[in-house]
């Protein structure tokens, strides 16, 4: 399944839980909702076509010199093993 799939897989079972969505450079990021990562992030690893088992980073950002509302963000990259595919949530 390639980015563009997993986008439209997440988007048409957990639309109403994103703000947004793209591919950049091949990577399907995901921007959710405030309160919505784990109900997203259980789908991504409950659902047998996505099969996301593995989380390979966490990251914090902080947008201080941005001046962006939410200033703080976290960022979770996530990969199956199985299917070998990656998304990234940004929360």
């Amino acid at each position: 399944m390639n980015s563009e799939e997993l986008i439209e897989k997440l988007k048409s079972a957990k639309g109403d839980k994103l703000k947004g969505a793209e591919v950049t450079l091949g990577d399907a990021i995901v921007h959710l909702e405030p309160g919505s990562l784990r109900e997203v992030a259980e789908f991504l690893k409950s659902d047998p076509d996505l099969n996301f088992d593995y989380l390979s980073c966490i990251s914090g950002v902080d947008y201080l010199d941005l001046e962006r509302e939410p200033r703080f963000e976290c960022v979770y990259e996530l990969h199956s093993m199985d299917k070998n595919h990656s998304i990234r949530l940004r929360a």
